[in-house]
């Protein structure tokens, strides 16, 4: 690994955070420390590192959350997320991969063996940095099946209008098809039923309202079906760790007056 590549250490724990500064100081790597969610999201977005090691137990918003934070913006999605943690259940290396972290490493480690994962991780992530673009080949097209059409018919409708989306039985009528048989095809292609997908869009949305645009809390709730800002920013924080005005200040944005709308 090249001798100025940069590990971002976010963990609340600043005696196991003294530990990991000792061990991995003179390894070839420079190091920087957050002790919250907040404050190493904040850093990773202000100079993205080349890896992130990550504990998932922290306040105000745990590792899965932040995890899933870094991985649904483009601009830290490609940042090798390793977690450093004591939670070994097999659940909970689940959710660990769920939330998209490249790597799951269980206290107590091995020095060595976290090193080694530590150099692998960044060499990907400065080799794919470095990599010319590659041209793009011709490939004969695959043939859309009738799921793939269904599927993506559902979906257009489903995103055309996040804010007001057809009933379960209506949208099953207007793809030609009925409940059982759409929800199964949702959860087989992509792993949720249909409205579980149709509120991580709406979350997709948002984040990129938050960052794309200066439409207030309550415009951005309307937009991706949400009745008020309260109930926006709940499901927001309950998805992501924190509210969409904190998203939107940790991107370095101009935050809304507090007193004018909901947080």
């Amino acid at each position: 690994m090249h001798q100025d590549a940069e590990i971002l250490i976010i963990d609340d724990d600043a005696a196991t955070v003294r530990v990991l500064v000792e061990l991995l100081r003179g390894r070839g790597f420079k190091l920087r420390v957050a002790l919250d969610g907040r404050d190493g999201h904040q850093k990773a977005l202000a100079n993205p590192p080349d890896v992130i090691l990550l504990d998932v137990c922290m306040p105000a918003m745990d590792g899965y959350h932040l995890c899933r934070l870094l991985k649904d913006d483009p601009r830290t999605a490609d940042i090798p997320v390793i977690f450093l943690t004591g939670k070994d259940l097999p659940a909970d290396k689940l959710d660990g991969f769920g939330a998209g972290s490249s790597d799951y490493i269980t206290k107590p480690y091995q020095v060595d063996e976290l090193v080694a994962r530590l150099q692998v991780h960044g060499q990907i992530r400065r080799r794919l940095q470095t990599m010319p673009p590659v041209a793009p080949q011709v490939v004969t097209p695959k043939l859309e099946t009738q799921d793939d059409r269904l599927l993506h018919k559902t979906m257009e409708i489903l995103r055309a209008d996040l804010a007001e989306p057809p009933s379960l039985v209506e949208l099953a009528r207007r793809v030609g098809s009925n409940e059982r048989s759409l929800t199964d095809l949702f959860r087989r292609r992509l792993g949720l039923p249909v409205f579980a997908w149709l509120r991580e869009e709406r979350h997709k949305r948002a984040c990129e309202l938050l960052l794309s645009t200066d439409c207030d809390i309550i415009g951005i709730a309307a937009n991706v079906g949400y009745g008020n800002a309260a109930a926006f920013s709940t499901a927001f924080r309950e998805r992501y760790g924190l509210t969409p005005s904190a998203y939107r200040q940790s991107a370095g944005l101009v935050t809304e007056n507090p007193r004018r709308h909901a947080k």
